[in-house]
């Protein structure tokens, strides 16, 4: 069991700085995609983030995006992303140190020279936000932080990145030589199953994660709102890699106040539609609430397979699980067809069920329905409860076919496909997902005249 930081021959390269020194900028930069938050507000990042990364056409590296540290902060926050920070510089085999050219050397700049040169790992000092070669005069304040060559970039525009890349590449390629191991030409992909775990804030998504990992890798406050973007990180467990995403805590429109909130829960909404599975979790102690239940309608609406975490069941004492199971399904239809698991981040209780689940749930999203059966099923259940009349009319289902996978989409062939009443596709529905074994799958029908 193992997760990005452990067993790779990938190398490491961290992005250290101060809180808006540029360090999402250029990590999206270099993932060329936009992968981070970035906003005109320092204290964005909050948890790392994790991409692997081309330097050149032979060398992968992993990157790691770190929060931003500070000083003298009483924040508990700022503490927890301190500690973040420090576990991503012991991890990285290279540091990118980055620097506001514009503002010149800082104290928080001064703090974090001292800590990297205590660490004894290689840094590279990014003196970023310098557009253009008429800016390049500002590097030299910022060789009073004695960590060598500033190398001027601007993560914004790209200026000096394909440079800087070509100097960090023959970094690597030097260490490849001297260390083999520590680096690998294009790392085999191995197929995985991308888990999104969406919910509220404060329901113990990160702790989730954490827990499987058996590491902090994602930042646990008591108050809500401690994750603000999408945060994903590779785990390997039974032979099987899983890209788990940990999302912000998703409130309703109206509860939403900063910007950065709105930005987070667009993101959140992203990673449940990129999603190959999303676990959804709730806080026991609080049940089904609004929140919960819109969270569930995306992942519905998005038609992506689902099971429900009950998480923090250790604080519930002497509750029936049973009848904790109906309540919450007697107040939505659609959780129905999404198992439900209760766990506990404290005692680790179903937590790595949870995570057989999710793979287990991918194989039957994307399971094959053969044509035959299916017509024998759709027979027996035509034969057992008709579709009763309409409108002066004998419904008939001819045959049916399945299209596609993830979401099981099938075509169904009839006389009068519009006269086919909801209620009767939920009685097939629930009989198709009973007979092929596709609970916590949605299923879509299509309906066609014959």
């Amino acid at each position: 069991m193992n997760h990005t930081n452990k067993n790779t021959n990938l190398a490491t390269i961290a992005i250290v700085g101060a809180p808006n020194a540029g360090k999402s900028s250029l990590f999206n930069r270099l993932v060329r995609r936009r992968k981070s938050i970035v906003e005109a507000t320092p204290g964005i990042t909050r948890n790392r983030l994790e991409a692997i990364i081309s330097i050149d056409d032979n060398v992968q590296v992993r990157l790691i995006d770190t929060g931003g540290i500070t000083v003298n902060s009483k924040e508990k926050i700022d503490e927890l992303v301190y500690k973040q920070v420090d576990l991503s510089i012991k991890e990285a085999d290279a540091i990118l140190f980055i620097c506001d050219a514009r503002l010149g050397p800082t104290s928080v700049d001064y703090h974090a020279a001292s800590l990297l040169r205590k660490s004894a790992k290689k840094v590279f000092l990014l003196a970023n936000k310098i557009d253009d070669k008429k800016m390049d005069h500002l590097i030299y304040d910022l060789y009073q932080l004695g960590m060598g060559q500033p190398y001027p970039v601007s993560a914004a525009s790209n200026y000096g990145v394909k440079a800087f890349l070509k100097e960090l590449g023959k970094y690597l390629a030097q260490e490849r030589k001297a260390s083999p191991l520590k680096l690998k030409e294009k790392a085999s992909q191995k197929e995985k199953v991308i888990v999104t775990i969406a919910g509220r804030p404060n329901v113990g998504k990160s702790s989730f994660v954490n827990a499987l990992l058996k590491e902090d890798i994602f930042l646990v406050e008591d108050k809500g709102g401690t994750t603000r973007d999408s945060a994903d990180i590779d785990f390997e467990y039974k032979d099987k890699t899983f890209a788990l995403v940990d999302t912000a805590g998703m409130k309703h429109k109206r509860k939403l106040k900063e910007t950065v909130e709105i930005f987070s829960i667009a993101r959140s909404k992203d990673s449940i539609r990129k999603a190959e599975v999303v676990l959804v979790m709730l806080d026991a102690r609080d049940g089904l609430c609004v929140d919960d239940i819109k969270i569930i309608e995306y992942v519905e609406e998005y038609g992506k397979p689902c099971a429900i975490l009950v998480n923090k069941w250790d604080l519930m004492k002497g509750i029936n699980r049973q009848d904790y199971e109906k309540e919450i399904k007697d107040r939505v239809r659609f959780l129905e067809w999404m198992p439900i698991i209760f766990t506990s981040c404290v005692t680790k209780s179903n937590i790595f069920d949870a995570l057989e689940l999710a793979a287990t749930l991918k194989e039957r999203a994307n399971k094959t329905i053969q044509t035959p059966e299916l017509n024998k099923l759709l027979e027996q259940l035509q034969h057992a409860h008709k579709h009763p009349m309409s409108k002066g009319r004998n419904i008939n289902i001819f045959y049916a076919t399945q299209t596609q996978g993830s979401p099981q989409t099938f075509i169904i062939f009839s006389n009068y496909p519009k006269l086919i009443m909801p209620s009767y596709l939920s009685f097939l529905e629930k009989n198709i997902r009973s007979h092929f074994d596709l609970l916590g799958v949605p299923i879509r029908f299509k309906l066609r005249q014959r």
